[in-house]
């Protein structure tokens, strides 16, 4: 199986108390996830921090959740050339920065599919399947 990318939108629901609904699939995917070689980029653990915080859970519960999870995953850190990539990535596709340095990691290391809500973005790169969990056309099979 090829090597996939968990998005910061599918960790931050699965901790979204007003959401029953995508909190379970979201739960599902990441516990698949960890079990078959998923990744998240570093990115990701760092804007899923900052989500949960601002959603009232406290800053040493957050932390001890995502380093949790940074250890059940494979985390991806950028290097400079991820920067130059996702730069290019967001002058030929017209992307937003954030999402492109995503993707940059992403490509960079052989990761062609990733679970996300946000499809906008990542859609418009060529080599990255997009696949929005919360469809019910989509469901998650990792």
């Amino acid at each position: 199986m090829n090597e996939h990318l968990i998005d910061t939108n599918v960790l931050a629901y699965a901790f979204d108390t007003e959401n029953a609904e995508k909190r379970a699939v979201a739960k599902n995917l990441i516990l698949q996830s960890m079990k078959k070689g998923g990744s998240v980029t570093l990115q990701n653990l760092t804007e899923c921090f900052a989500v949960l915080s601002r959603h009232g859970l406290s800053a040493s519960k957050t932390m001890k959740i995502l380093v949790g999870m940074s250890k059940k995953f494979k985390v991806h850190t950028p290097e400079i050339s991820s920067f130059e990539y996702a730069t290019e990535l967001v002058y030929l596709y017209k992307i937003d920065f954030w999402d492109a340095m995503i993707a940059a990691v992403m490509l960079q290391n052989a990761i062609l599919t990733v679970y996300t809500e946000n499809t906008k973005d990542f859609r418009k790169i060529p080599g990255i399947m997009v696949i929005n969990p919360f469809l019910a056309s989509s469901a998650p099979n990792v």
